[in-house]
């Protein structure tokens, strides 16, 4: 009778999702939370949709998020990513190739700034930045950029980019990257003026990098920038 009770009381209580169903259902949550920010704004998304659309109680969607604003933050702190990994990533493996890896950055800095999703969230941001209980969301938004920045800037000055590159001032060099890279693209997808092709960004990156490499190309260098694929 004993190992009998004690089996029992072993097993999962019923209806207690595991730690691994509990996190299934908190990202199918942020998911159609995305989806729903994305299509409606911040204003415009209500707990009782998201709820709706994913299939869930209230309560469990209270649960683990107390408020909109929490599941916004949540939502937003997901996209941020783990983005030093994959700096580390890039440059082990095209760090000693400065255009080549310049020429990656140019394609992911493009396609994510002119995904559709990503320029509508951009719009929501704005928005909602102006609210006082996002102002720490706003912080991290503009850490992580600012730590990209700084990193390509160390890259740039450092010494597998200085074999090819003259760069005096890196943080100034990734400015002029971004802006030649960017341009009005940015804005022109903002205001849904401009849906770019995956070839589209490929070739700007390329083409970008290229007038990139020709500003700052070390003059003693014997490498020549490489041709267009044009």
């Amino acid at each position: 009778m004993k190992k009998l009770m004690n089996k029992r009381e072993t097993r999962r209580r019923p209806g207690r999702p595991s730690l691994e169903q509990s996190e299934t259902h908190r990202e199918a949550l942020l998911n159609v939370a995305t989806a729903t920010f994305v299509e409606q704004g911040y204003e415009g998304a209500s707990m009782n949709e998201i709820a709706r659309r994913a299939g869930a109680s209230k309560n469990s969607l209270y649960r683990l998020f107390p408020s909109k604003a929490a599941l916004f933050t949540a939502m937003m702190t997901r996209r941020l990513g783990p983005i030093t990994e994959q700096l580390a990533e890039l440059d082990e493996r095209y760090g000693s190739d400065p255009p080549e890896l310049l020429r990656r950055v140019a394609v992911g800095v493009l396609t994510h700034v002119l995904s559709e999703d990503e320029a509508q969230l951009r719009r929501v941001v704005i928005r909602v930045a102006r609210m006082g209980e996002f102002r720490a969301l706003g912080e991290a938004l503009w850490t992580r950029m600012d730590n990209f920045r700084r990193w390509l800037a160390t890259y740039l000055e450092g010494t597998k980019a200085r074999q090819t590159l003259t760069i005096g001032d890196g943080i100034e060099a990734v400015d002029v990257l971004f802006s030649l890279v960017l341009g009005q693209v940015e804005v022109m997808a903002d205001m849904n003026l401009f849906k770019p092709s995956s070839a589209w960004i490929d070739q700007r990156a390329h083409d970008r990098v290229e007038l990139f490499m020709r500003i700052y190309q070390r003059p003693s260098s014997s490498r020549t920038a490489r041709p267009s694929r044009r």
